[in-house]
């Protein structure tokens, strides 16, 4: 948990999080790297969801740090 937890503080930090913008074009290397980092969430907090007790807190805190970040 405190892996994640570490990973998901650097991971607001990446620019494409930071710098978000919609990208139409499926092939540019701005909407290749938004994909990327939405699948690595989804897979980790999907392992979490099924794998471990408790799981779905984790999704909970995520998603509520995601949101504290996006306002600020």
């Amino acid at each position: 948990e405190k892996g994640w937890n570490s990973w998901l503080l650097a991971s607001v930090e990446l620019e494409v999080i930071k710098n978000y913008k919609p990208v139409a074009d499926p092939d540019s290397p701005c909407k290749i790297e938004e994909d990327l980092v939405t699948k690595l969430y989804s897979a980790v907090l999907s392992y979490y969801v099924c794998s471990v007790k408790g799981g779905w807190q984790q999704l909970e805190e995520t998603v509520n740090f995601l949101l504290v970040k996006i306002r600020q």
